[in-house]
This record gives C-alpha cells, structure tokens and sequence, in this order.
C-alpha cells in the first residue's frame, strides 16, 4: 500500500474493504483538507473542524448542512488558519450552487458567495436582491431560495432548504 492510499484508508476517503474512493473527488479533496486543519486546531476548536469533516463525509448531507458546517468552523477558525479555509473554499465553490425562484416561475442558479459568514445572511441578501430587481415581487418573502449541488452526481440530495 502506497502512503497516498494509507493516508486516504486512515482519513476514511478510501473503503477499507476495497480499497476504491467512496466520495466524489471534491468531497475527498475538502475531507483532506478538513483532516489536515483538524491536526492543527487546538482541541477546543476540535469540535467545528469535526462537524464540518463529518458533512462532507456523509454524501447525504444537503448543500445547505454543509453550508452551516463550513461557516461554523470557518467564522470561528479562519483568522488562525486562513490558507486552510482559502484552499477548502475554492474546493467547495463549484460544487454548491443556490437557486433563487419565484412564484412566477423565474429560476436563477449561480454560484454561492462565500463572502457571507452564515447561510441566512446570504438568504437575506438574495431574496432582497431579487425583490428590488424583480418588479412582479411584491415582497421578499415571496422570493425562494434554496442551496442545490452544481455536479449532476450530488443531485440526488436536491431538497428545499433555508
């Protein structure tokens, strides 16, 4: 067994009884780094890192749990570890998307901002970026939006969340 694939078997990317990668390569990719920040937060700051390498583990997670994840830990950590959470950002971007709709029937896929520090405040900004642009919104609330998977392969997990 090469050191790549012992490192992967410890950090739970690889089956232990087959040897093959069970996550996509991105979900593989974040856990990695996900494992290299748990070995360098104190243990008190453990538990996000732990939360956030267990999401993206779980290949039932929704986008927007892992969302919740990656915020927790990166709003608490990322002025110790910055690089660390720069790297699983761009890991994770083209990966999680949000979709803004509304009752009319406009559907708006794009990427999700990172800038945000916590999935409501991005809700926020896009249903009242939709409602100021949008002239058959009457309110913001009426305006939906939901985190989605970008890759065909995570779709499965497509279910309403705010």
């Amino acid at each position: 067994m090469s050191h790549n694939e012992a490192v992967n078997l410890q950090h739970g990317i690889l089956n232990p009884v087959t040897g093959s990668p069970v996550l996509s390569g991105w979900r593989r990719d974040a856990a990695r780094l996900a494992a290299e920040l748990l070995c360098r937060v104190s243990p008190a700051a453990a538990d996000e890192v732990l939360d956030l390498r267990s999401s993206l583990l779980n290949t039932g997670m929704t986008p927007g749990g892992l969302l919740r994840a990656f915020f927790a830990a990166r709003n608490r950590l990322e002025s110790e570890h910055y690089l660390l959470f720069f790297r699983l950002r761009r890991v994770m971007e083209p990966a999680l998307g949000v979709e803004v709709s509304t009752a009319a029937g406009h559907h708006v896929r794009s990427a999700v901002d990172f800038r945000y520090c916590d999935p409501r405040q991005l809700v926020h900004a896009l249903r009242r970026e939709r409602f100021e642009h949008d002239l058959t919104v009457d309110r913001p609330e009426e305006v939906t939006v939901r985190f989605v998977w970008r890759f065909e392969s995570e779709s499965s997990s497509l279910l309403p969340q705010n």
